[in-house]
């Protein structure tokens, strides 16, 4: 309990505490790569609707030149924004051009949790929530993922990379270390990350975000669905959810079988996201903890 009531960054004045009754907010994914976030983005937009704020605009060629806010039809009933809050710059231009004040979008998704703040304000609040998987399993999805779209492209060739296993990847000390504690705390370029920034990262979890797990995905969506009061509509909904969340979520992105706990791989990914690893087991608790506010 040693994080309890330390004080937060400032940007997080913009997001309500998840306790806290509002009359309006504007709910924000935090967006966590490799931890079926696109699935999420999918099933917030085709199977309930909602008017997503993600990066469409960057793909439909809006994002840069549009000055005025509008909808891009997908298709199958699926609308976005037409901006892109996935970099730094877009959600600048997103801001500026009052993409929260303007109530077109229904929900808010990026990765980006402290420049995000600024696209809310005080009359146009914010509430985070988000879907966490094991550091290890994360790890080693974002490895395969990124040799197979990146590495051994034939536009991103690596050399190095194309062919390096995951065990020598790891051995080198190449992936990311502690992701989900540099991005909650904004240290996302500092060479390391102590204590003082796990209870930080544990705060900002604790006081700002609905926290769901890919272990738990039924009930995470079940709880996202009852917390901000959205609606399936129909039967077709329902499958589209169904549809979603077993068919879609393990198709994502196979890759070569789980790891064993305790063998030389985990232990190596582990320890490099020593931090993380203590943040995904106070996520559990609170997991366990938030059901209350759904009472």
């Amino acid at each position: 309990t040693s994080h309890y009531g330390l004080p937060l960054p400032e940007h997080f004045n913009n997001f309500l505490d998840i306790n806290l009754k509002a009359d309006h907010h504007v709910p924000f994914f935090w967006h966590v790569p490799r931890a079926a976030g696109s699935t999420i983005d999918e099933i917030l937009g085709v199977c309930y609707h909602l008017h997503v704020a993600t990066n469409a605009g960057a793909y439909q060629g809006h994002a840069g030149q549009d000055e005025i806010l509008q909808l891009l039809d997908m298709g199958a009933g699926h609308s976005y924004v037409n901006v892109n809050v996935a970099t730094s710059a877009g959600i600048q231009k997103a801001a500026a051009m009052g993409l929260v004040p303007s109530g077109l979008s229904d929900v808010v998704v990026s990765a980006l949790i402290n420049e995000a703040g600024q696209l809310f304000d005080p009359v146009n609040q914010g509430r985070i929530f988000t879907l966490l998987r094991h550091p290890v399993d994360r790890a080693v999805s974002l490895f395969y993922f990124l040799q197979d779209a990146q590495w051994r492209a034939q536009a991103t060739y690596n050399q190095n990379l194309a062919d390096i296993s995951i065990t020598d990847f790891y051995r080198q000390k190449m992936g990311e270390s502690n992701w989900l504690v540099r991005y909650l705390t904004n240290q996302v370029t500092k060479p390391y990350i102590g204590e003082s920034d796990l209870k930080l990262a544990k705060e900002i979890l604790r006081r700002k975000i609905l926290v769901g797990l890919t272990s738990n995905k039924e009930e995470s969506i079940a709880r996202f669905e009852k917390y901000f009061g959205w609606r399936l509509n129909n039967e077709a909904d329902r499958e589209c959810l169904n549809n979603k969340l077993e068919w879609e979520w393990s198709l994502k992105h196979p890759h070569n079988g789980n790891i064993e706990e305790g063998s030389e791989l985990w232990n190596l990914i582990a320890t490099h996201n020593h931090y993380d690893m203590q943040l995904y087991e106070y996520a559990k608790v609170l997991f366990a903890q938030q059901v209350t506010l759904l009472q």
